[in-house]
């Protein structure tokens, strides 16, 4: 659709045409319109409205699937340099450490062969400034976002599973990653 021209908007649409018919993509990503540049309330309320659609609309898994496919990808310079961080490593810890000494604004842990990643602030651009509470449905990109990034770093298919989002009520925003065996 040629009127969306909000780039979230726009995102959200796409992936929704991978799980439905257009009209029920569009009347989701676009029931609420958005500017190129909304405000803050006209973000929550955006954000508020996707999260209600899509939680009443389709299973929670599915969800994750729509909200993950409508990332903000991470930029292919951040994905070489962790990667270089990577090969560099000797093993999953060693590279947890390497990236807790690098102060990228997050925590890195592991434990059974999973990369833990704690964010002690809400990053996401779309709704960090707005002080107010949302389904965790909203940030399921932030699986999408994870995913994308480690897959490429580990070179092969990877889990992220959220355990903790700020915006839904925790105190941080912890992802689990998974090398898919």
């Amino acid at each position: 659709m040629e009127d969306i021209e909000n780039t979230q908007a726009k995102r959200l649409f796409d992936s929704l045409l991978n799980h439905t018919d257009e009209k029920t993509a569009y009347d989701i990503a676009c029931g609420i319109k958005l500017s190129k540049s909304p405000s803050d309330k006209k973000k929550l309320e955006w954000a508020e409205h996707i999260c209600n659609r899509l939680d009443n609309s389709f299973e929670k898994e599915k969800v994750k699937q729509i909200r993950m496919g409508c990332c903000c990808k991470p930029s292919l310079a951040k994905m070489k340099e962790l990667k270089k961080v990577y090969t560099e490593s000797v093993n999953l810890i060693d590279f947890a450490e390497k990236l807790n000494s690098l102060n990228l604004g997050a925590s890195f842990w592991c434990d059974n062969n999973a990369l833990f990643i704690c964010y002690p602030v809400c990053y996401c651009s779309f709704v960090k400034n707005i002080d107010k509470r949302l389904p965790i449905s909203w940030c399921y990109c932030t699986l999408g976002h994870a995913k994308y990034m480690y897959e490429y770093v580990f070179d092969c298919e990877a889990e992220a599973e959220l355990l903790e989002s700020i915006k839904s009520g925790g105190t941080r925003c912890v992802i689990k990653i998974s090398k898919r065996r």
